[in-house]
């Protein structure tokens, strides 16, 4: 779990970690810096049999409705959510 500062007081939240977003990010931006964009086929397996094509895909469909922070990240990749 990572501690997060809301309004950079002392009030504090936890906010659990989602391994299988930071594996699925970590990927993109991987597959971003081989192939130049993240115009991922939704048929692509890493090379590491990470189904980064479905990942994705499963992240523009719920689109605006990720947290911010998300839709963030995805967009520094290239990535257009809707």
């Amino acid at each position: 779990m990572h501690q997060i500062s809301a309004r950079g007081d002392d009030h504090m939240f936890w906010k659990k970690r989602d391994p299988q977003w930071e594996k699925g990010i970590k990927q993109l931006r991987g597959y971003r810096k081989l192939h130049g964009d993240a115009n991922v086929p939704i048929t692509y397996v890493s090379s590491n049999n990470f189904r980064l094509g479905s990942w994705l895909h499963g992240q523009k469909r719920i689109g605006k409705r990720l947290p911010p922070e998300r839709i963030k990240e995805l967009r520094e990749c290239g990535v257009v959510i809707e």
